[in-house]
C-alpha cells in the first residue's frame, strides 16, 4: 500500500490554492481529481468578482490560469476517483478506483454534486444536464433551464449567444443576482417565466415536450432541459464514521473541509481559495509547533 503524508481530493479552486500554498511550505501533498480540473468554475461564464481581472474573466479561462500556475509549482493533479475514504486509527485509507493508499492527512476539496429532477422517464434523461461545461459548442437548439438562481442564469447568459433560452422558475421572483436578472432581460434570446411548475418531461421524437403549470397549463418545446435546482455536499466516499464528522461538523484531527463541500451556499472562487490557503496555513503551524 502507499503512503502519502497530505492527500487532497479534489482540484478546484479550493483544492489547487491549498496545494500551491502546501508546495511552498515544503510539503509534497498527492492532489486528486476523479473528474475535470476546476470544479464547478467550467460552468461559470463570467466571474466578475475575484480580483486581478478587470474586466471579469470566464471560467474556463480563470481554470487555465490555474493550471498553469500548479505547473510552476510542479504539482501534478492524478487523474483517480475517490471511492471510500475510512480512518483506521493511526492513519486515513484511501480507496480509489486505481489503489489504495495511507494517508496521515487528508483535505476534501470534493465540491458539490446536483440536486436530479426525479420523477421523470429513463428515455428523456440524455437530453437532461446539470451542468454546462458541455455544452458550450452548442448552437440553434431551443434549451429550457429550470431553476431561478445565480447559476441557472448564469448558464442562460452563457448559452444564449447561440441558443434561445427559456428559464422556468416556480416563484414569483427569481432568487438570482439582481444584476444578472437585469442582463437577462435584456437579452432577446432568452425568455423568463415566473411563477412556473414543471410537471412532466416527455419525449416527442428528437425533441422534448415540458408540461408546465402556472395560472393554466401550458406546453414549451426544446431540445435539452437543464436543471440548476440546487446542489449537495459530494461526500457519497466517506464512511460511516467521517459522514458522521462532516454531518456534525466535528473536529477530527488532520481531516479537514474545504471550499463548496462546506461552504455550499457560498459558491464564490474567492472563498474557495481563502479557505484552502487557510487550511494550509494551519496544517503548516501546526507542524511547526510539534
Amino acid at each position: 500500500m502507499n503512503e502519502k503524508k497530505i492527500v487532497i481530493i479534489g482540484a478546484g479552486p479550493s483544492g489547487i490554492s491549498c496545494a500551491i500554498q502546501l508546495k511552498r511550505y515544503g510539503f509534497d501533498p498527492l492532489l486528486l481529481e476523479g473528474d475535470e480540473t476546476g470544479g464547478l468554475l467550467l460552468n461559470a461564464n463570467l466571474v466578475e468578482n475575484y480580483p486581478g481581472f478587470p474586466l471579469g474573466v470566464s471560467g474556463n479561462e480563470l481554470v487555465e490560469l490555474f493550471k498553469k500556475q500548479l505547473k510552476n509549482f510542479d504539482i501534478n493533479i492524478h487523474k483517480t476517483q475517490v471511492v471510500k475514504l475510512d480512518y483506521n486509527e493511526s492513519n486515513f485509507v484511501v480507496e480509489t478506483d486505481k489503489s489504495e493508499l495511507n494517508a496521515e492527512i487528508v483535505i476534501i476539496a470534493s465540491g458539490t454534486i446536483p440536486e436530479r429532477m426525479k420523477s421523470f422517464n429513463d428515455d428523456v434523461k440524455n437530453k437532461v444536464f446539470y451542468e454546462v461545461k458541455s455544452m458550450k459548442s452548442i448552437s440553434d437548439k431551443d434549451i429550457s433551464i429550470i431553476g431561478g438562481g445565480d447559476v441557472a442564469f448564469d448558464f442562460a447568459l452563457g448559452l444564449s449567444s447561440h441558443n434561445n433560452i427559456t428559464i422556468i422558475h416556480r416563484r414569483k421572483e427569481p432568487s438570482c443576482l439582481p444584476l444578472l436578472f437585469e442582463r437577462v432581460k435584456k437579452q432577446q434570446a432568452i425568455q423568463v417565466l415566473k411563477n412556473s411548475l414543471l410537471k412532466e418531461i416527455l419525449k416527442n421524437g428528437n425533441r422534448l415536450v415540458l408540461q408546465c403549470s402556472s395560472d393554466n397549463n401550458f406546453e414549451i418545446y426544446a431540445d435539452f432541459v437543464i436543471a440548476a435546482i440546487g446542489r449537495s455536499p459530494n461526500v457519497g466516499f466517506l464512511s460511516e464514521r467521517l459522514l458522521k464528522v462532516f454531518q456534525q461538523k466535528k473536529k477530527f484531527k488532520n481531516l479537514f473541509f474545504i471550499g463548496d463541500v462546506m461552504r455550499g451556499f457560498y459558491r464564490q472562487v474567492g472563498i474557495a481559495v481563502g479557505d484552502g490557503l487557510r487550511v494550509a496555513m494551519e496544517i503548516y503551524h501546526t507542524k511547526m509547533e510539534v
